[in-house]
């Protein structure tokens, strides 16, 4: 039986469990229509990769300023470049990307895994690893380009090489561990107080303490040198966002503040009652991994009393849990069996171990059931930029009353060509820019609007999908300015000149 087997070798242990986190990573990002949990992938790390790799897109202020690090912007160039060297678009390194950030999603399955295997033997693991991956936040987040996700991977592997579960010998391997632990704070620098728990946790074992310091140095000199060739000067994200954020007293809560409970009442939105026995068991496996435990509850600590909340922003403390999760659920089905084994005879602790395995992918199945909006409505405005990419005569877009956010830049459009808005529903608006285009994206809603003073005249329908239709016009572009996307300001002194600019190149502010 090729499962016995690989659970009698322990490399071949290691290759599956990770082949597994990378699949549960990668899979629902693959193959399900495109949609975005998080604007944020796109806009801050995908669009970035775009210009990295094609030469242009759309810049959001964060880059304008100076606050955003490219270090995930060229990490996502690689897979866009790749599929480009063969003419692939959107359809091919869009994917591409996603199985390269699914990698470090895979690693930290594996770690889970590692753990499990440690405590309730290969098995276990196998079922730990499972456990962890197949919660609905690693299924919609897993493999995403978001700076929540990758740091939350990089610092449980981090954990795992400092705290494997048996002592631990290897200068590399906490040399590694700092580095790692290091990195996760540069790309999100809200774990910086969890990732000190790796520090402080054996604070009297001074070797430890210098090896971690060390590798976290190497990290801080090969940030810092990246930064320098790539912004400004050393480090200019990490300053940029904690004066914008602590010493402008909390600038970004300007953009969507919420009260310390948020957070609580986004879990039972998400998760519904199935956030109960997660948390329960959670708690029960914090047990056998209590530093892992101690930086979950750090972690949301620290997210309570910052006035910006989102839901992803917790995303490193829910896959921290995830892991605990799968310790506390194995060790409840493994001594629910042997209860039943001794009682009732090993068909009985055999049959209990099954249906613990069937009640977990109940809870799973229960809990995908209400996010169903991630997996079943993808975006009406993704899906049209990605037909749009396919056309061969587009010299210029449209969009009436569309939100920027919804048209999925460059990354999903894949052709160089100016976009324009029509704002507010001003028909004067329409007028004014319809020579710059010949292809015109609305809502189904607002084409009434248009209608009414016949702007549809020298169009004609393409087509339309659940929410916005498309409407081409024959004949050439004239050549007016691009305009900056009406998407966001950095601040109400800076409203009128600083919105996300549309930008040709990476270039520097």
């Amino acid at each position: 039986m090729p499962v016995a087997r690989m659970l009698k070798n322990d490399a071949g242990f290691r290759g599956a469990v990770f082949a597994l986190g990378f699949l549960l990573a990668w899979l629902p990002l693959a193959l399900f229509p495109p949609h975005l949990p998080a604007v944020d992938e796109l806009f801050q790390f995908l669009e970035a990769g775009h210009r990295l790799a094609f030469g242009y897109g759309m810049v959001p202020w964060e880059f304008d300023y100076g606050a955003r690090s490219w270090a995930l912007g060229y990490a996502a160039s690689l897979p866009l470049a790749l599929a480009g060297l063969f003419g692939g678009g959107p359809g091919v390194y869009l994917p591409l990307a996603w199985a390269l950030f699914s990698l470090p999603a895979a690693g930290a399955v594996l770690c889970a895994g590692l753990w499990g295997a440690r405590a309730f033997g290969r098995a276990g693991g196998l079922a730990t690893a499972l456990i962890a991956a197949s919660w609905i936040d690693n299924l919609a987040f897993g493999g995403r380009v978001l700076s929540e996700t990758v740091s939350a991977h990089l610092l449980i592997i981090a954990v795992y090489l400092a705290e494997p579960g048996y002592r631990v010998e290897s200068r590399n391997r906490l040399m590694l561990a700092g580095f790692l632990a290091a990195l996760a704070v540069f790309l999100r620098m809200q774990l910086g107080p969890a990732a000190l728990l790796l520090w402080l946790w054996s604070w009297r074992d001074g070797r430890r303490i210098l090896l971690l310091s060390a590798g976290a140095l190497a990290a801080l000199l090969l940030d810092g040198a990246f930064d320098a060739l790539t912004v400004a000067y050393p480090f200019q994200p990490l300053w940029v966002n904690f004066r914008f954020n602590v010493l402008l007293d909390g600038a970004a809560s300007a953009f969507a503040a919420a009260p310390w409970w948020y957070y609580f009442g986004e879990f039972w939105n998400q998760w519904g009652f199935t956030a109960v026995p997660f948390v329960a068991l959670t708690l029960l496996g914090g047990r056998r991994q209590p530093l892992l435990l101690a930086m979950t509850g750090v972690i949301l600590a620290v997210h309570l009393v910052i006035p910006h909340k989102e839901y992803r922003f917790l995303l490193p403390a829910v896959m921290m849990a995830a892991i605990l999760c799968g310790l506390g659920a194995v060790e409840t089905a493994q001594w629910l069996g042997n209860a039943l084994a001794r009682r009732r005879g090993r068909a009985a602790g055999v049959a209990a171990m099954a249906l613990a395995g069937l009640g977990w992918t109940g809870l799973t199945i229960a809990n995908a059931a209400a996010l169903g909006e991630v997996w079943h409505n993808p975006s009406s405005f993704l899906e049209m930029a990605l037909d749009l990419s396919r056309l061969p005569a587009v010299c210029g877009i449209g969009f009436g009353n569309l939100v920027a956010y919804g048209q999925g830049g460059y990354t999903f459009l894949h052709r160089p060509v100016p976009i324009y808005y029509s704002l507010g529903a001003e028909q004067q608006d329409f007028i004014r820019l319809q020579p710059a285009y010949n292809a015109f994206v609305t809502r189904k809603d607002d084409m009434p609007f248009f209608e009414s003073f016949h702007a549809f005249d020298a169009y004609r329908l393409d087509h339309c999908n659940d929410e916005v239709c498309l409407f081409i016009r024959p004949g050439a572009c004239a050549a007016m300015p691009a305009q900056r996307p009406p998407i966001g300001t950095l601040s109400a002194e800076t409203a009128n000149d600083r919105r996300y600019p549309y930008a040709v190149g990476i270039g520097r502010k």
